[in-house]
């Protein structure tokens, strides 16, 4: 594969994080238990969703002639391991509170495993690159419209 970078793009910054999780209040969310739990949820998702994005990525690796393009796969690797660990520390807070996250996360590590082993590498990189828009849409939302998560935690909102 020789892909190229031919647009200025700024490189991925992988920063040691911690958002000291284990401080912030059972109800994070304005003291609220459902708008906690529905962004709970889309946390217990993260862990195996980076390590799925990583995989993905590693399929197609030894394909990549451009050294520039290699560098910045090994950054967003880097960068998708950090967001794993901070959503894993986020969901063994769930656990700790008492909530079934190794019921939910057995599922959908199942689901990744079925995807990378019965689907093609194709689908499975195309698949990182929607959820990897989806997120980066999410995040430009909550950044722009910060209103959004004013009420959260900043231990959580972070």
């Amino acid at each position: 594969m020789n892909a190229h970078v031919s647009y200025q793009v700024e490189p991925v910054v992988r920063k040691d994080l911690d958002f000291h999780l284990n401080e912030a209040p059972r109800f994070w969310f304005n003291n609220d238990p459902f708008l906690t739990r529905m962004f709970d949820a889309l946390s217990l998702t993260f862990p195996d969703g980076e390590r799925y994005f990583i995989e993905c990525v590693r399929m197609f690796r030894d394909k990549i002639d451009d050294p520039e393009l290699q560098k910045r796969v090994a950054d967003f690797i880097k960068q998708e391991a950090q967001h794993g660990i901070a959503h894993d520390k986020m969901n063994q807070l769930m656990k700790e509170q008492g909530m079934p996250v190794d019921q939910f996360t057995t599922t959908l590590k199942k689901i990744f495993r079925f995807e990378l082993t019965k689907r093609s590498p194709q689908y499975n990189i195309a698949m990182t690159a929607a959820a990897e828009h989806l997120t980066a849409l999410m995040a430009e939302t909550f950044y722009s419209h910060k209103k959004t998560l004013e009420n959260a935690h900043p231990y959580v909102r972070a």
